[in-house]
């Protein structure tokens, strides 16, 4: 239950986030573009593709840390989000709410890049797979499930930077719609979270800043509440870059959560020589707009 409520307020923020810098894509209309390929509907977004007019590779590489956030600089940002984007509301549900995500902020957190494909699941035998529920979306041969792909891993440690000792419940972030390909969770996520702050905005500048991570937020706001955060960046993202984007495809959903989860699970039990490990019977899914959909596909996959 704890772990419940703790995820209801990191959600509540996030849906106020959101919704206060929403972008103005609307995922309900249908795209002029729509078109069939092997049955099954698709959406053309190459077109999108054009604000990228030179594809730029990404800054990072697999398995690259990315950097330490401490408790302190989670809490001081918790704090000036929460002041900030309910400025002018109600000073008792504010100051109640803010409480709330402060006592759930309990460890500072260490961040890097995974990658993994649908193939290197498949071929380790370290996992029990369910193959016939595995092969309805990452079949050999089909689409994507040969392309490696990366994600956002982010975990929680102790003030020494130790990792947090325990088998801990996992959170799967998925991201919401963006056309440009450095828009990746692995990309986005900052080395020094804190100095992202510190520059003085006005509010509005403030929340121009919250559009460009505001996928990360939750991410960030569970694994210091002791989860395993896990946020796949989707085949045309990151490591994939070059790879065709295809919004709204259940199975390319399905792929990125699964190998995203798999590679979470041993890179945490690895470098922390077994002392943290994702408890394996249980995961959370979540996302805004785009990532709303995704959210529902990838925990169907990770459930079966």
């Amino acid at each position: 239950l704890s772990f419940l409520e703790q995820t209801a307020s990191v959600n509540f923020l996030f849906a106020v986030s959101t919704v206060l810098a929403a972008t103005t894509h609307d995922g309900n209309k249908k795209d002029p573009l729509r078109r069939e390929l092997d049955g099954s509907p698709l959406y053309n977004y190459r077109h999108l593709h054009d604000f990228n007019t030179k594809l730029q590779p990404p800054s990072r590489i697999c398995n690259q840390d990315i950097g330490y956030t401490s408790l302190e600089e989670i809490q001081e940002f918790v704090t000036l989000h929460t002041n900030t984007m309910l400025s002018g509301q109600d000073s008792v549900v504010v100051n109640t709410l803010l409480a709330n995500l402060l006592s759930a902020t309990k460890f500072g957190v260490k961040s890097r890049v995974i990658c993994a494909s649908c193939e290197e699941v498949r071929n380790d035998h370290r996992m029990k797979l369910n193959r016939k529920a595995f092969d309805d979306f990452c079949r050999k041969g089909s689409f994507g499930s040969d392309v490696q792909t990366s994600g956002l891993l982010i975990y929680p440690v102790n003030p020494d930077q130790t990792p947090v000792a325990g088998s801990l419940k996992s959170y799967v972030s998925t991201h919401s719609f963006t056309p440009s390909k450095q828009s990746a969770p692995s990309e986005q996520f900052p080395e020094d979270f804190h100095a992202l702050f510190e520059q003085g905005f006005t509010a509005e500048e403030y929340v121009a800043e919250v559009r460009k991570i505001r996928d990360l937020i939750e991410g960030l706001f569970a694994a210091s509440s002791g989860t395993i955060s896990v946020l796949p960046d989707y085949l045309g993202y990151g490591q994939s870059f070059t790879d065709i984007r295809l919004p709204f495809q259940v199975d390319l959903y399905k792929q990125a959560a699964t190998a995203m989860w798999w590679k979470a699970r041993y890179s945490v039990l690895e470098q922390s020589n077994g002392v943290q490990m994702i408890d394996p019977c249980t995961a959370s899914t979540g996302g805004f707009s785009e990532g709303g959909s995704a959210a529902f596909v990838a925990a169907k996959a990770l459930q079966e």
